[in-house]
């Protein structure tokens, strides 16, 4: 096998070489050179090296048809490099990453001016951004944009007055979150042309909230194609009135973490007309039992993914859920961080969830007694059991077994107080179809693995044992010789195909390390 072979076959480690490496290999035959033409299509610049204009120069020099993306974190990027760049010839680049880079407005003229006309997605986030910058990129001719990230980057309400001048007839998704945005930025942002808006992102940083005027002013835009909408850390309470009204008829995901809406804010959000609705976000609200109570009786018919996390629910919370329809139309449900103890969990699994198919209950105090009454539920259809961060003891996994888990995929038990014993009544589970089992930081040592090994895990493919006493010599101990024991790095063996024996045929990595 020749070297234009393995470039050829292993396209990913092209995109591990820095620009000067690339040259070299440029350099080496016509063939490496056709085989790195034909197969890059990304190329990130190294944020460490010394002499960055070298590089620009390298990368723009070369003739790289099929670059797709090009990264440019934390580049300290000047007018001489942007230049280099910006003279290249890439007719099928799409995507620019200028994520945490130090940029000036004088150096991005040059690199909006190009013949980039397949442009498709812009990464400014975690950048300072001014209201010059902007309007630079307001005004490029990157007709075709369709994603714009600029998120974290010191907006003000002065900078999005000149955002929303850009022609941008095609852009699909804003994030604008984290900023220190005041009114009347979202007037601003209702004046916007950007007929084809599907995703924004307004989340807030701390201190800062959207109040009913401002939520006001973001509905007077008619985007009545908007599909997503975060406002993470946003809302004041009386803000909900206002969103509720909002004319999103296309609305699928809507995400309101840590907004402290409470009972009242609920009863208004669920008035809202959003038939499409599949997506909802409401942890860190300060939700209780009446709360969720309104949820329960919504009349969102497509919702498929409901996220009650962190809000201190308890067995009220929990018998108000189970009354209403929900059950029976969601495919996941993320319950973790509450107050969930076995009669709370009694009253869970009360309810028909014979659909549902991820339940996150990470750290949410569940005990032997908890999961004595959870294997109790109609979970026929189940792929993913997240219960990390729970104390689950040898009675609680002795629990666990008794469900047959019929279609189980994905099980994560990572620092959840797992022992010897724990790992005897975990392996005595009928696992026919689990792929992915975490049981990272549980202070497992090589007596746990040995038991561990006597399991029968016939299409098991990804175990993690990150975080526990277990070495690479326990591990290497197990190997029957057949085969060569690979390692990543420090902490994943890859294939371990037989290192546990045939029984664990379809194994591909196993993860150790802290």
């Amino acid at each position: 096998m020749t070297l234009a072979d393995v470039l050829y076959s292993a396209p990913g480690l092209l995109e591990l070489l820095a620009p000067d490496s690339l040259g070299v290999l440029l350099n080496t035959c016509r063939r490496v050179r056709e085989t790195l033409q034909e197969t890059i299509t990304s190329i990130r610049l190294p944020a460490s090296s010394n002499d960055q204009l070298v590089n620009c120069q390298l990368l723009a020099h070369g003739h790289w048809p099929s670059l797709q993306h090009l990264s440019l974190m934390h580049l300290q990027l000047d007018t001489a490099s942007v230049t280099e760049l910006a003279a290249a010839d890439w007719p099928k680049l799409q995507c620019l990453n200028m994520s945490s880079s130090s940029l000036e407005a004088a150096a991005l003229l040059p690199l909006t001016s190009n013949n980039w006309q397949q442009m498709r997605s812009l990464d400014m986030s975690r950048c300072s951004v001014c209201s010059a910058t902007l309007a630079v990129f307001a005004s490029c001719n990157w007709k075709g944009l369709q994603h714009v990230n600029l998120a974290d980057t010191q907006l003000d309400a002065d900078a999005v007055a000149v955002l929303v001048k850009a022609e941008w007839p095609r852009l699909l998704s804003l994030n604008i979150s984290h900023n220190p945005l005041q009114p009347p930025f979202t007037d601003h942002l209702a004046n916007a042309r950007w007929p084809l808006l599907t995703a924004l992102d307004l989340s807030m940083p701390p201190g800062f909230r959207l109040d009913t005027t401002a939520v006001a002013d973001l509905l007077k835009a008619e985007r009545p194609q908007l599909e997503c909408l975060l406002l993470h850390s946003s809302l004041e309470p009386s803000a909900a009135l206002s969103l509720a009204s909002g004319n999103w008829r296309q609305l699928k995901a809507l995400h309101l973490c840590n907004n402290r809406l409470g009972a009242s804010a609920m009863a208004h959000l669920v008035s809202a007309s959003w038939p499409l609705l599949e997506q909802l976000t409401l942890s860190a609200n300060n939700l209780d039992a009446e709360a969720v109570g309104h949820l329960a009786k919504s009349n969102f018919l497509c919702l498929t993914d409901l996220d009650l996390s962190s809000n201190n629910l308890g067995a009220d919370a929990m018998q108000e859920l189970a009354i209403g329809s929900l059950s029976r139309q969601l495919k996941i449900l993320q319950l973790s961080c509450n107050d969930l103890n076995a009669i709370a969990i009694a009253h869970f699994v009360g309810a028909d969830w014979s659909g549902l198919q991820s339940l996150h209950l990470v750290g949410s105090h569940l005990g032997a007694s908890a999961v004595e009454q959870l294997v109790r539920g109609n979970f026929e259809s189940l792929l993913c059991l997240d219960l990390s961060m729970n104390r689950l003891d040898t009675p609680a996994l002795e629990q666990l077994v008794r469900n047959s888990w019929p279609k189980l995929q994905t099980l994560n038990l990572a620092c959840s107080h797992m022992n010897v014993d724990g790992i005897s009544q975990l392996v005595k589970g009928k696992w026919a179809l689990l792929q992915s089992l975490v049981l990272a930081g549980n202070n497992l040592d090589s007596l746990a693995l040995q038991q561990l090994v006597k399991g029968a895990w016939p299409q098991l493919q990804r175990l993690d044992l990150g975080y526990n006493c277990i070495s690479i010599a326990d591990i290497a101990c197990l190997s029957n010789g057949s085969e060569p024991l690979v390692c990543l790095g420090e902490n994943c063996f890859d294939p371990p195909v037989r290192l546990f024996g045939r029984r664990w045929s379809c194994l591909q990595a196993v993860i150790l390390g802290n």
